[in-house]
């Protein structure tokens, strides 16, 4: 009765098995001509078979992202979706700056007309209090050592 007995294949863990398949695909996998993007990131041959989802190299890296028979569309979506949400937020920026820009020259040359309304201010102030200055008071030689200002 032994010898009709089937035996069993032993239990293989996901390692085993996973060691198993992409061993399986690297052997008797085809070679894709256009590489999942881990590949090509890395420069290795991609390879896959008929039924398998991911390429040879991605099943033994246990990589669960292969793109080997193509992007998901969802995928696609989202990154375009980014794009436009990027695109948007530099045209916001930049017209962020240059209205800030613009408020700057606003500013400075403000700052221009103040500041040369004080400079005239300040002339005609001059030009009109051309009055002499008094003279020194001279005191006495005596009165002068005493204080402590004689030279």
């Amino acid at each position: 009765m032994s010898a009709n007995r089937v035996q069993k294949r032993p239990c293989l863990t996901s390692t085993e098995r996973r060691c198993e398949n992409a061993s399986f695909i690297l052997l008797f996998g085809v070679i894709m001509p256009v590489r999942c993007s881990r590949c090509r990131r890395l420069d290795l041959v991609c390879k896959t078979a008929s039924r398998s989802e991911s390429c040879g190299q991605c099943v033994s890296a246990c990589h669960t992202g292969c793109n080997v028979h193509g992007n998901d569309p969802s995928q696609l979506r989202a990154v375009l979706k980014e794009k436009k949400r990027l695109d948007q937020e530099k045209q916001e920026t930049l017209a962020k700056l240059l209205r800030l820009e613009a408020q700057e020259r606003r500013l400075t040359s403000r700052a221009e007309e103040l500041f040369g309304h004080e400079i005239d201010i300040l002339q005609e102030e001059e030009r009109t209090s051309q009055v002499p200055a008094p003279p020194p008071i001279l005191l006495p030689l005596e009165s002068r050592v005493l204080e402590g200002s004689y030279p």
